[in-house]
């Protein structure tokens, strides 16, 4: 389901920022909707490496998939050439992942989609936007 994300989020005829938008977004939804029980289920399997080291390959795959997206950008001549896309990268994936944490912890109380989507409306763009090529 992620990779078809990921897919779509490439395919997406908007800008980086629309596309960067629309994947976090996605992943969001996507992840609340597969229940938060699962979620908490994969939050305390993956970081326990004994019971299985599905954690790391998924956050491994996602790391990709965002640096896909930056990369992808930087070639197309929408982001400039300098663009930090490893820390941007970083930078994304944690927010992703620590609002997905803190949706776990707070056991659902709000919609991790709707906080995303907030992520992104007041900080994304400002952060993208030094690097966009005008």
């Amino acid at each position: 389901m992620y990779q078809e994300l990921y897919e779509q989020a490439v395919a997406y005829e908007a800008g980086i920022t629309e596309r960067l938008v629309f994947y976090m977004t996605r992943f969001a939804e996507y992840t609340e909707k597969s229940s938060l029980k699962l979620c908490q289920e994969w939050v305390r399997n993956a970081v326990d490496p004994d019971i299985s080291p599905a954690g790391k390959t998924k956050l491994c795959a996602d790391i990709a998939a965002v640096k896909g997206l930056l990369d992808d950008a930087v070639q197309k001549g929408e982001l400039k050439k300098d663009t930090p896309v490893e820390s941007l990268t970083e930078t994304f994936t944690d927010i992703l992942y620590g609002q997905m944490l803190c949706w776990d912890i707070s056991g659902g109380a709000y919609s991790f989609g709707e906080r995303t989507g907030k992520f992104c409306e007041k900080f994304l763009r400002p952060i993208i936007s030094p690097y966009l090529k005008k």
